[in-house]
């Protein structure tokens, strides 16, 4: 059956009959979601992915079908707790609810509560089959609080953020508290820039960059742990030759002298505006012979006077306020421009990774800021 609905051209298909065909394959791909929940719980049981030299289920999931495995954690959770959960298992085989909703009820079941959590089992799953997930996702809440009050545990002690790397991307995934939810959420509201004419940012990009804003902040103005007597910041070690031709985040990757995060040339050229440079002569051994004295750019007496002439973002047509910029180096550190102000202006986060961009040329008079783009047209001057 398979087979043949894919071998048909959806084109071909009125639209009462897409409409009926995708609710019925929705329904039954729900149902085998909840085959392959069971399958993978009894495979779990029986110890065959550990059988198979994997260090878990879900990454015997992963190495086989291709699956996350952060997805295939949840089809096992979810098939495990069908043992207690008997009317959700039941629901989902039919139809009657979706995998999603079944998911939810069964990772809201609260460790040591399993009987509790069963007598509302029904009214859950009421919910799930009349598709009111606010409903749903309340009864779940409250039944993880009542749970937590029974264990004398605060509901900041479920908090969790993950942060992981893939590639040369990091996934960021959290789950808060109300206050601490609010909380972030307000420190988010307060660091987001509003959108100007002409910015393409989404509202999500905007946030990313807030919340980069805030940890920069912090680790610039916090009271940290130092290492050696310096706080921690992110650090790239790179060649001269790599700062000066600013290589292609390719490149940077698969040379083995450089360390740090991988980055395209728009970013390197970012972080060189606002960095602390210090030359480490390495000998041929690749031990350390010299550390040169370190550069900070700029000072904060510099930063002030920048504020107090800039006012905000100089690029033609923004004005963010000056918390929110960075101090641009027109003419680039690595290419011998100076650390004063007649070689410095006050970019924005997006406008400062943009004029670094191939093609982007922006020049400073020390009064007049010119920005054209990569055709040569007149962006505007401020």
């Amino acid at each position: 059956m398979v087979d043949r609905l894919v071998a048909t051209d959806v084109s071909s298909l009125a639209d009462a009959a897409i409409r009926a065909e995708f609710l019925e394959n929705r329904r039954e791909s729900d149902r085998l979601e909840f085959r392959n929940a069971v399958l993978l719980a009894a495979l779990h049981r029986r110890g065959v992915p550990s059988g198979d030299g994997a260090a878990s289920t879900p990454a015997w999931v992963e190495h086989q079908t291709g699956q996350r495995a952060s997805e295939a954690r949840a089809l096992l959770d979810a098939g495990l707790a069908c043992d207690t959960l008997p009317l959700t298992a039941k629901s989902w085989a039919q139809g009657e609810i979706s995998a999603s909703a079944a998911r939810a009820i069964c990772a809201g079941r609260p460790v040591g509560h399993e009987a509790a959590y069963g007598e509302v089992e029904e009214l859950l799953v009421e919910h799930a089959a009349a598709r009111d997930w606010r409903s749903l996702r309340g009864l779940i809440a409250h039944c993880k609080r009542c749970a937590d009050a029974l264990d004398d545990r605060e509901p900041a002690d479920r908090n969790g953020t993950h942060l992981s790397k893939s590639a040369d991307r990091w996934v960021l995934s959290g789950d808060f508290d109300d206050l601490g939810g609010t909380t972030l959420n307000e420190a988010l509201i307060a660091a987001t820039d509003p959108p100007t004419e002409g910015d393409p940012r989404s509202l999500s990009k905007r946030r990313s960059d807030a919340l980069e804003t805030i940890a920069r902040f912090f680790l610039d103005h916090a009271d940290l742990p130092v290492e050696g007597g310096e706080a921690p910041h992110v650090s790239a070690v790179l060649t001269w030759d790599a700062i000066r031709d600013r290589l292609t985040a390719t490149s940077m990757r698969s040379n083995p002298t450089m360390a740090g995060p991988s980055m395209s040339p728009a970013q390197l050229g970012q972080l060189l505006c606002d960095a602390k440079i210090s030359r480490i002569v390495i000998g041929p051994d690749g031990q350390p012979l010299d550390v040169g004295r370190e550069l900070r750019t700029p000072p904060r007496w510099m930063r002030r006077a920048l504020v107090a002439r800039d006012k905000g973002c100089r690029f033609p047509g923004c004005g963010r306020r000056p918390g929110w910029c960075h101090a641009h180096h027109v003419i680039a550190w690595e290419f011998d421009g100076e650390t004063n102000l007649p070689n410095l202006v006050l970019l924005c986060p997006y406008h400062h990774h943009l004029v670094h961009r191939t093609g982007w040329n922006a020049t400073f008079n020390g009064t007049t800021f010119t920005v054209t783009n990569p055709h040569g047209q007149l962006i505007g001057q401020t």
